[in-house]
């Protein structure tokens, strides 16, 4: 089988993921990327996609690190990457990027790649597949602080939410009924409440009686 597809134990192939040009105004953080961009913007984007970095160098753009996005966290206003694995390039290399028009004619930072081109230029510049990208294991001071702070991200997201950005819609459910510390939330509407002047109907996501 072909190292672009990986199977599941049951033998059905996963859905091969995308890959992305990423080319950021700077990169405060070594294990992510944020951009200011609206989550609209975004939607193409998700989970387990493989990116590589640009970075411009004596005028070029030149890719320094491939990566695999593990979270994807938003704002309003902003937008940003999480890696579970990142693999700096030795020699930053521009060769691939001449082969992707579509990136310089974007108004975005960053551009889909087509997945062969991607997974080429990832053997040539670290001699690995995607599915071989070594992932981070807190081996660092640097390394722990990040993972922990995803293990962060994945509590509040999943107790408190919202877990897809701030337009999430929850369908089917109250949020009350979604998020665990909506169950937390006081029922009594008493003077000193900070629900106190709402209806019930608001602070429960119950529907008013008739």
């Amino acid at each position: 089988m072909s190292n672009l597809i990986k199977s599941t134990p049951t033998g059905n192939a996963l859905p091969q993921p995308n890959a992305w040009l990423l080319q950021p105004e700077a990169q405060t953080n070594p294990f992510s990327i944020t951009f200011r961009v609206a989550p609209d913007l975004v939607k193409s984007v998700i989970e387990g996609d493989g990116v590589a970095i640009l970075s411009e160098q004596d005028g070029q753009a030149v890719t320094i690190a491939f990566a695999r996005i593990f979270r994807i966290r938003s704002s309003p206003e902003t937008t940003t990457f999480y890696f579970d694995t990142i693999l700096p390039v030795a020699h930053p290399t521009s060769s691939f990027i001449r082969h992707t028009p579509a990136f310089s004619n974007s108004s975005l930072p960053f551009s889909r790649l087509d997945w062969t081109t991607f997974a080429a230029a990832l053997k040539s510049a670290t001699g690995k597949n995607f599915d071989e990208l070594p992932p981070l294991e807190g081996k660092t001071p640097a390394e722990q602080t990040y993972l922990r702070r995803l293990l962060q991200f994945a509590v509040m997201d999943d107790l408190l939410g919202p877990a897809n950005g701030p337009f999430e819609e929850v369908i089917g459910m109250s949020v009350r009924d979604r998020y665990l510390v909506g169950k937390l939330a006081p029922k009594t509407l008493g003077p000193t409440s900070p629900f106190a002047g709402l209806s019930r109907s608001a602070v429960t996501g119950a529907p008013s009686s008739p």
